[in-house]
């Protein structure tokens, strides 16, 4: 029986050998430059759903000291995991940052950072921000008086930290959580540019840029955002045909926390571009 069980396949770790073929579509250059960046955004969408099912299940399997169907024990499963995607999403920023984005830049696209806008870009954004994000960016307070705030699944979030401008008596906070709101305006800001060019800038940067324009009371220092995973149960439902997802109401109180790693780390972290 261990002769036979040798011969198994991992499923997961096959899985994810599956969207390695997705990365190196996205990694071959006979592939058009546009179509190289879906594949891209495509490998990271996959993996979105694979932290929140498969996972998930092996965390289950793990926690009751249970084995996949190859008697691989979910701790061993989960490590394996974390090494071959920790290599996967290497080799996809590198992908991103050595040859997607200069190859953009060369045709005239350009992914820029806030000190690197021009000042008639800077006085666009300052309209932007005053007029479309303005009104609709909240700050969260994170303290003991309150419940933790509502973070929906795979929402884009930043880290606040807050400092009061006066020494005041009234109870105050330290950390903050503001929403990306990524699903009502754009998260790539298109900037006014020469004609032929293209100069785009991502939403959390200006937000990063311009939260400190929210009160004259206390300082913002914007830290790195980050975004929430919800790991899911599966169900199977009506004629065996067709597999839908609900959350698990055990896991979405562990829920899975990560950087933008899986959807879109390669664009947020300031380091990335």
């Amino acid at each position: 029986m261990k002769d036979e069980q040798s011969l198994l396949i991992n499923r997961d770790l096959s899985w994810l050998e599956f969207n390695r073929r997705v990365l190196e579509e996205a990694k071959d250059p006979s592939v058009p430059l546009l179509e190289r960046l879906k594949f891209l955004a495509i490998f990271s969408c996959n993996l979105d759903e694979f932290f929140m099912v498969r996972v998930a299940g092996l965390k289950r399997r793990a926690n009751n000291s249970g084995t996949t169907p190859d008697e691989v024990t979910g701790v061993s499963a989960l490590t394996a995991i974390s090494q071959k995607v920790h290599e996967l999403a290497e080799e996809q920023h590198l992908c991103f940052l050595d040859t997607i984005l200069p190859q953009l830049t060369a045709e005239g696209i350009h992914l820029l950072r806030p000190e690197e806008i021009s000042r008639e870009q800077e006085q666009f954004l300052e309209d932007y921000f005053r007029k479309t994000l303005y009104p609709i960016v909240t700050p969260l307070a994170i303290d003991p008086g309150h419940p933790f705030p509502y973070l929906a699944n795979r929402s884009l979030c930043l880290v606040v930290s807050l400092q009061a401008k006066d020494i005041s008596p009234l109870p105050h906070t330290e950390l903050s959580i503001v929403h990306i709101p990524a699903q009502v305006v754009r998260r790539f800001i298109q900037l006014p540019s020469k004609e032929g060019q293209y100069a785009f800038v991502l939403l959390e940067d200006v937000l990063r840029q311009y939260l400190p324009r929210l009160t004259m009371v206390l300082t913002f220092s914007p830290r790195m955002p980050f975004a929430l995973r919800e790991t899911l149960n599966s169900s199977w439902y009506g004629d065996g045909m067709r597999i839908c997802w609900r959350p698990s109401n055990r896991e979405s109180e562990s829920a899975v926390w990560a950087m933008p790693f899986v959807c879109n780390t390669i664009l947020t972290s300031p380091k990335s571009y």
